[in-house]
């Protein structure tokens, strides 16, 4: 088999759908943060920065969320993955001492809107348990009774805000989904992403599956609840600490402070990873690692655009990445502890106690971001390590569908197909393989549409993997090859006087070769060709004279008187003769 390189041109056609896409100004569910001390954010300023405010009832050293009113950011709840606080800044009835990590599991809790219910949430809590604790300090404190010790695990709870006066209340809570043990160890972290589909949500794990890699666990949430788990991607490096986000477009999952094995010790440095996600089907697979420093790898945080990517290696040095280069440029020397992408395009930056820094450009290359040191003063509270927990992956990213269609190139050539790319969306490249009907490959190609002249006739399987940034998408139709120019030679012998009707219509009586061509709906012709061969009839007259009393044999009987005697024989070529 051979390929054709001056076929058809390889062309780019370029179909940028987006569906449903959401901007940050306009999804008020993340209108209102807590974290830290007492602390928070208000975005009712938009355009201009978030504002601090003061009220909170809680303390989250690391793991918080909170959610408000998606039509008018008003807050509805918050919490610090122990207890969930309402609008007025007490404890839900049902909603103190849940099941969870603690405050200390840096992304260990989020707030995710029911599919099927607006007026109902659900707290997904991941607890990293006593032994990622020991890490740091070999005598810990006891855990609190509510943890998931040893090992770290997933529960969530479900709040209803048309309970408790519409201020909202637990309607289930302490749901275990995975409790960990000593072999299948749970991270400290957990995120979430819309679906492709725009309604349900992927709640995104990271745990040992028991044999020391490390993979991701997506829980799909939709209207009938939590479903079982989609696990995927494997890590290049090993248990990590810290932030895990999904880029905004959904199309990307990043995660921060995993160690390459061996460990020899707490400052072996530390790996950013980045991970190719599918929203449409909950699942990661690798793309890229960039070296970190020991420690404190935990702040990371993707540009609205989710291009770029921000992160400070051992917790200093704000660098970004370009994404689609790798392109890693060092954007400020200050020390920083977590990132978080704001409602209004800006990144918020936990750097300082008492304020945060703010990149206000954030899809900006380079410098050129504009990092701004203490500009959001914090007038209640004071940060600690983490950032308010939200949902960024809000948008429905672009989809790409691999499809295809083939054609016989040559219309009296069936052994030569040529192959045109139908993928909908922004395909921006093409992996063809081919395989015989044993599946062995046969041929590949990287154009868009390959012109592939087969060895043989048979039947093969052609697959198509499109690809557009991370994502991808694959069609496999099988193809019949070898059923193009016919050639069909029929033999006919006649009598003189006889005719035969040709494919045309027309009737013929004479000898000879005769070619009829028919066009098929393919437009590839048929050739019968037609061999007539018509044989003679012979009449032959004797005049025979007999004595008188004398008979000869003639016409089936012996005859004795003068007369006109007719017989009739089978000549050679099975045509009548006649004798007179």
């Amino acid at each position: 088999m051979r390929l054709k390189k001056n076929g058809l041109k390889n062309t780019l056609i370029v179909l940028i759908t987006c569906f449903a896409s959401i901007s940050y100004g306009q999804n008020l569910m993340n209108n209102n943060w807590f974290f830290g001390y007492n602390a928070g954010l208000n975005f009712n300023t938009s355009p201009a920065p978030a504002v601090s405010i003061g009220g909170w009832a809680s303390v989250a050293q690391e793991a918080s969320s909170a959610i408000s009113d998606s039509a008018t950011g008003s807050l509805l709840f918050y919490t610090n993955s122990d207890t969930i606080y309402d609008a007025s800044h007490s404890p839900m009835p049902n909603g103190m001492n849940l099941l969870g990590g603690g405050h200390s599991s840096h992304q260990g809790v989020i707030i995710v809107p029911d599919p099927g219910n607006p007026d109902r949430y659900y707290v997904f809590s991941v607890g990293q348990g006593d032994y990622e604790n020991a890490i740091f300090n070999p005598n810990p404190p006891p855990a609190p009774a509510n943890w998931m010790p040893p090992y770290g695990g997933l529960a969530y709870h479900v709040v209803d805000m048309t309970l408790n006066g519409g201020m909202g209340d637990l309607t289930s809570k302490d749901n275990i989904l995975y409790l960990a043990d000593s072999l299948t160890m749970f991270e400290s972290r957990v995120t979430a992403a819309i679906h492709g589909n725009g309604q349900d949500y992927w709640i995104i794990v990271r745990r040992d599956d028991g044999t020391g890699t490390w993979n991701f666990y997506s829980y799909l949430l939709n209207a009938s609840g939590v479903q079982p788990p989609v696990k995927s991607a494997a890590s290049q490096t090993g248990e990590g600490f810290g932030s895990m986000k999904v880029s905004p477009d959904g199309s990307r999952i990043a995660i921060t402070g995993g160690l390459l094995p061996p460990n020899t010790g707490p400052f072996d440095p530390l790996y950013f990873e980045v991970f190719c996600f599918n929203n449409q089907n909950g699942k990661a697979t690798y793309l890229n690692k960039f070296v970190g420093g020991p420690l404190l790898n935990i702040a990371i945080s993707f540009s609205p655009n989710s291009k770029l990517l921000y992160f400070a290696p051992a917790g200093t040095a704000l660098h970004q990445i370009e994404l689609a280069t790798n392109t890693i440029v060092q954007i400020s020397n200050s020390s920083l502890s977590e990132m978080q992408l704001g409602i209004d395009g800006r990144i918020y930056v936990n750097a300082s106690s008492s304020s945060l820094a703010l990149i206000d450009q954030p899809n900006v290359v380079g410098t050129g971001c504009n990092y701004l040191t203490n500009a959001i003063p914090l007038t209640s509270g004071a940060t600690y390590t983490g950032m308010c927990n939200i949902i960024n992956a809000y948008e429905v990213s672009v989809q790409i569908t691999a499809d295809y269609t083939s054609l016989v190139a040559d219309p009296c050539d069936s052994l030569t197909v040529s192959f045109l790319d139908g993928t909908t969306g922004p395909a921006d490249q093409w992996a063809w393989t081919i395989l015989n009907g044993v599946g062995d490959t046969v041929d590949t190609s990287n154009l868009q549409n390959p012109i592939v002249v087969f060895d043989s006739a048979g039947t093969y399987s052609v697959q198509l993997v499109s690809y557009f940034d991370c994502l991808t998408d694959t069609m496999v139709k099988p193809i019949f090859v070898g059923t193009g120019t016919k050639q069909t030679t029929n033999n006919f012998t006649v009598c003189t006087g006889d005719s035969i009707q040709l494919p045309d219509g027309s009737f013929v009586s004479d000898s000879g070769t005769y070619y009829d061509t028919l066009t098929a709906a393919s437009s590839c012709d048929s050739v019968i060709i037609t061999n007539l061969i018509v044989n003679t009839v012979y009449s032959i007259t004797v005049d025979t004279m007999i004595c008188d009393g004398s008979s000869i044999y003639l016409s089936g009987a012996y005859q004795n008187t003068a007369g006109t005697y007719y017989d009739t024989f089978v000549s050679s070529g099975n045509c009548d003769s006649v004798v007179i």
